[in-house]
């Protein structure tokens, strides 16, 4: 597992107190490791050298990082959501909210996941809708249109 991008000394000075119980230290640790793979995610970045130690971690992901991480600490239930009306509620860990997710996908450049269109010309004329080569056979060869699959529907 790859080191936390903060440290119990900067989830400290959010929540304004030492965390001096080892039991608590050790669920702060946990919560700044889940916090931290959620940030590297969004980012695509992983700040740690080839011996696995941490590079300079911008300020921004050190910050997104602790929110996150305070989010399970003032929460430990996870509860995300909760209806009077009809009692309605929604558990979750750690989460990162859409505008911390979309500030660290500043971060990926264009390298993680991206959406791509389809484009005219290999059996997509015509709209999102089209064929994709499959192999049914699973011989390691495709037939052309014998073995496509339609897409879209």
């Amino acid at each position: 597992m790859l080191p936390p991008l903060a440290t119990i000394t900067d989830l400290e000075a959010r929540i304004g107190h030492p965390i001096t119980d080892p039991a608590e230290q050790a669920r702060a640790n946990a919560l700044l490791a889940d916090a931290s793979s959620l940030v590297r995610f969004a980012a695509n970045q992983t700040w740690v050298d080839e011996n696995g130690d941490l590079t300079v971690v911008p300020d921004l992901a050190v910050s997104i990082t602790c929110q996150a991480a305070l989010r399970g600490w003032f929460n430990p239930a996870g509860i995300e959501a909760a209806q009077l009306g009809a009692v309605s509620v929604r558990y979750g860990g750690a989460w990162l909210n859409a505008q911390e997710r979309q500030d660290l996908s500043l971060y990926n450049r264009g390298k993680g996941l991206q959406q791509q269109l389809l484009k005219p010309g290999f059996g997509f004329d015509g709209g999102p809708y089209g064929y994709a080569p499959v192999d049914n056979n699973n011989d390691g060869a495709t037939v052309p249109y014998a073995d496509w699959f339609p897409i879209g529907y």
